[in-house]
């Protein structure tokens, strides 16, 4: 038998409920099983809610760690031409989204890309970019580029970013071309790597 649910759990619920409408009128609500909720916008969906179905409502961590990236293409090589940088880029979305890692934004040159994503609680800024880096690399030598050479550079470079500085990021990523062009880069930010001495060679 389910127990009643109490007061305050009613409360809780009917207020997610209000939620969910609100929700609705800018996006499109979708159920997933298991009461749970995600509302979904052009290019991504947000998870939600998980409301009651008579099971019993838990709570988890909250995680908020954004990771910008970048990395560049083998000996800084032009790889990454105009006709097929919107399909690179694609496929870098697909996999942060496999990972359950919310790719907040993706630009760069033809020789290196910016990443910007919500860290997810189950994955390293290591794994992530050994299957994005390794995926994308696959399926552009596979399908975009087929039959002709592709490869990354081995290193990549990952910054922290706060919440305050996330749309200012977002924007620089977002406007990669704009920024080479007139000479307004981030000179850190643009770095991939760095020199380090070996003590146990």
């Amino acid at each position: 038998m389910v127990p009643s649910m109490s007061e305050p759990t009613r409360t809780r619920d009917f207020n997610r409920y209000i939620i969910a409408i609100i929700a609705f009128s800018i996006g499109v609500l979708i159920e997933v099983g298991y009461g749970v909720l995600y509302v979904c916008q052009p290019g991504h969906c947000r998870y939600l809610f998980q409301h009651d179905i008579g099971g019993e409502m838990r709570r988890r961590n909250k995680l908020r760690v954004c990771i910008h990236f970048v990395w560049a293409t083998k000996n800084r090589l032009p790889l990454i031409g105009e006709h097929i940088e919107r399909a690179v880029y694609r496929c870098i979305r697909a996999i942060c989204s496999e990972l359950k890692c919310e790719c907040l934004a993706v630009g760069g040159m033809e020789d290196h890309v910016h990443l910007m994503v919500a860290l997810a609680s189950t994955v390293s800024m290591g794994q992530l970019m050994k299957r994005v880096k390794g995926g994308s690399s696959h399926v552009i030598s596979e399908s975009i580029r087929p039959g002709e050479w592709f490869a990354w550079q081995p290193n990549y470079a990952a910054f922290a970013v706060s919440n305050s500085h996330n749309s200012r990021v977002i924007q620089y990523i977002e406007n990669q071309k704009q920024r080479h062009s007139a000479g307004r880069v981030w000179a850190e930010a643009e770095e991939t790597d760095e020199e380090w001495i070996d003590d146990d060679p």
